[in-house]
């Protein structure tokens, strides 16, 4: 089963994360979050197989939309 994160922000580019401290929450939280409910719930563990970055918006008043079909949350 895929891990099935999303982190992002519309907040000001000056305030926004960097992209590495984006990965390392992947990674150090919310990975071993999904690793241990897969375990418990299915005795498989999870991976990260692709991560989608987005570099910039052309419209600053764009908003990005993630569909995701099953409910996520911890």
């Amino acid at each position: 089963m895929p891990l099935r994160a999303c982190c992002g922000s519309r907040s000001r580019s000056e305030d926004r994360p960097r992209r590495a401290t984006g990965l390392r929450r992947i990674r150090d939280y919310s990975l071993p979050k999904e690793w241990r409910r897969l375990q418990e719930n299915h005795g498989q563990t999870s991976f990260i197989g692709k991560i989608l970055i987005l570099e910039r918006e052309a419209l600053p008043e764009r908003g990005v939309v993630v569909l995701i079909r099953d409910g996520v949350g911890f």
